[in-house]
C-alpha cells in the first residue's frame, strides 16, 4: 500500500469522513486502525450513586472502628472495611472502564455496518506521514516504516553513546573546577558536550578522555561558560591543541583570557582548512556589520559569504527584530546562509512552536533548525523523535533542556549524514554519526564545517532556557528576583 493512500484512509478516519471500507483491511493487519463493536449502554449515573453510598459507608465504619472499645469489635469493623474497599476499588474501574468503552464508541465512524477508529499506532503514523507528505511520492507503507524504524534506531544508539560520554566526564568536570578553585559549573554544561560528541566517530570513552584534557586546559584561556563547547569542538578535530591558544591570540585575546565573542570566533575557525583565509574574510565583513560582536562575521565567513550579502542580512534582521530580540544578527546570519527563499517565514512557524517550552532563548534555535532542508511540520517532528531518545538515555534534565538537546543532536546529525528521509528523495548516502549506525534524515543545507557553529551558538541558548526552567515561578526549585 502506498504512503499517499494509507495517509489518506487515516485522515478520513481521523476527520469521521471515511465512506468506504477500501484499504481498511492492510491498515487493521498493520495494528493501524480497528474495528469497535457496540457498547451496551449500562447508566453511568446507576454507578456513580453506588459508589458514593459505598464511600458514605467507609466514612461511617471508619468512625466506628474510632468509637469502638472492644477488640473483638474492632477486629470485626476492620474486616468489613477491607471488604467494603475491595468493592470501592472494583467499583471505581468498572466505572472507567465503561466511561472508555463508550467514548470509544462514541469517537468510531460508522462504515457499513461496522464502526472503525484509529489505534495510537495508528495515530503516531498519521502524525508521521502528515509531517512529511510532501515528499511520499510512490513510497510504500512498508519502506515507509522501515525508514522511520531506521532513524529511531540510530538516535537511540546515538544518545546511548552520548550517556557513557555523560557517565565519564560529568564528575571528573566538577572535580576540575572544584581543584581550581573554581565555580562547579552547571552540568548542563557537561549534557550538551556529551550529546555534541555522541554522533562523532570514534570511541566515546576515548573522545570522552579527550574532551577532559582539553576542558582542564582551557579554563586558563576561555570563560568557564565556554570551556565545555570549546573542548567539544577541538576533540573531534586532529589540528593541534596549542594553536588554538595563538588562535586566541591573533583575534585580540589577553593572554590572562579571552571574551566570550572571541572564543566563538576562534571554534568557528577551527574547522576551516585556511584559517588566515577566513579571518580576514570575517574581518571585512565585520567592518560592513559595524559596531557588535564578530561571531555573526564569522559565522558567514565560514559559509563562503560575500561582504554583498551583509546587506541581505541586514534586511532580514530588521524583518525578525520583533521576534528575534538581541538575538536578531545571529538569527538574520542562520537564515541568509541557509538559502532558503522562505526562511523568515518558516522561521516563525518553528519559534512559535519552541517557545511553547521556553520564551527565552528559541530564536537561534529556531533560526539553526533551518539550516536542516525540509517543512518547519517535518522538521519539528524529527526533534520530537530525536527528543525521545535524548529522554530515554536519561540525558536531560526537564522539558525546556530536552528540546534542546534534542535540537542539538538533530542538527549536528543531519550535518553529519547528509542524508534524506526517504530514499528517493536524494542520492546521498552515508551512515550518521558513528560507524555501524544507520538511518536518514534530511539533507542540511551546510557542509560540516557548520557544526561548530551548532555547538558553540547552542550552548548559549541551553544556558538560557535551564535558567529560565529553573527560575520560573511555576518551578519547584524557582523563585522571584
Amino acid at each position: 500500500m502506498k504512503c499517499v493512500d494509507a495517509l489518506s484512509v487515516l485522515e478520513q478516519l481521523a476527520a469521521g469522513t471515511a465512506s468506504s471500507e477500501q484499504g481498511f483491511s492492510v491498515l487493521r493487519a498493520e495494528g493501524l486502525i480497528e474495528t469497535v463493536a457496540p457498547v451496551a449502554q449500562t447508566p453511568l449515573d446507576d454507578q456513580r450513586e453506588l459508589l458514593q453510598k459505598a464511600q458514605g459507608h467507609r466514612l461511617e465504619l471508619r468512625e466506628r472502628i474510632a468509637q469502638a472499645a472492644d477488640e473483638a469489635e474492632v477486629t470485626r469493623l476492620k474486616a468489613d472495611l477491607a471488604t467494603l474497599e475491595t468493592k470501592i476499588r472494583a467499583l471505581r474501574v468498572h466505572i472507567l472502564e465503561i466511561t472508555e468503552q463508550q467514548s470509544v464508541a462514541e469517537g468510531a465512524v460508522q462504515v457499513g455496518l461496522r464502526g472503525w477508529t484509529l489505534t495510537w499506532k495508528g495515530r503516531e503514523l498519521l502524525e508521521e506521514l502528515s509531517a512529511r507528505r510532501a515528499r511520499l511520492g510512490e513510497t510504500t507503507l512498508a519502506q515507509f516504516q522501515t525508514e522511520i524504524q531506521k532513524v529511531r534506531s540510530a538516535l537511540a544508539d546515538v544518545a546511548r553513546r552520548a550517556a557513557v560520554i555523560l557517565k565519564a566526564i560529568s564528575h571528573k568536570s566538577a572535580d576540575i573546577d572544584q581543584a581550581k578553585g573554581l565555580p562547579v559549573a552547571d552540568e548542563v554544561y557537561a549534557r550538551a558536550a556529551a550529546v555534541g560528541l555522541g554522533g562523532a566517530a570514534g570511541d566515546p570513552l576515548v573522545l570522552a578522555e579527550r574532551w577532559l584534557k582539553l576542558y582542564q586546559g582551557l579554563e586558563r584561556r576561555v570563560p568557564p561558560t565556554m570551556a565545555a563547547v570549546a573542548a567539544e569542538a577541538l576533540a573531534t578535530h586532529t589540528r593541534p591543541v596549542q594553536e588554538f591558544g595563538g588562535l586566541l591570540t591573533q583575534l585580540g585575546a589577553t593572554p590572562a583570557k579571552a571574551t566570550d565573542d572571541q572564543t566563538l570566533c576562534a571554534i568557528l575557525c577551527w574547522t576551516e582548512p585556511d584559517m588566515e583565509t577566513t579571518i580576514a574574510c570575517a574581518n571585512v565583513l565585520s567592518s560592513a556589520f559595524g559596531d557588535g560582536p564578530r561571531a555573526p562575521a564569522f559565522l558567514l565567513a565560514s559559509a563562503e559569504c560575500e561582504p554583498s550579502d551583509v546587506v541581505r542580512v541586514k534586511a532580514i534582521e530588521a524583518a525578525i527584530a520583533a521576534e528575534a530580540g538581541s538575538d536578531a544578527r545571529m538569527v538574520a546570519c542562520f537564515l541568509a546562509i541557509s538559502g532558503d527563499e522562505r526562511a523568515v517565514e518558516r522561521f516563525s512557524v518553528r519559534l512559535a512552536w519552541l517557545k511553547r517550552f521556553s520564551p527565552d532563548g528559541m530564536a537561534i534555535t529556531a533560526a539553526m533548525l533551518g539550516l536542516i532542508d525540509a517543512e518547519p511540520v517535518e522538521v519539528l517532528d524529527n526533534l520530537r523523535l530525536t527528543a525521545s531518545a535524548i529522554h530515554d538515555a536519561k540525558l536531560s534534565v526537564g522539558p525546556v533542556e530536552n528540546m534542546g538537546l534534542a535540537a542539538k543532536l538533530l542538527l549536528s546529525l543531519a550535518i553529519r549524514s547528509g542524508f534524506s528521509l526517504l530514499p528517493q528523495a536524494s542520492s546521498k548516502s552515508g551512515s550518521i554519526g558513528a560507524p555501524g549506525l544507520s538511518g536518514s534524515l534530511p539533507v542540511p543545507r551546510l557542509p560540516p564545517a557548520a557544526l561548530p557553529a551548532v555547538a558553540t551558538f547552542h550552548t548559549a541558548s541551553i544556558h538560557r532556557w535551564s535558567w529560565w526552567a529553573a527560575h520560573h515561578v511555576a518551578h519547584g526549585h524557582g523563585g522571584y528576583g
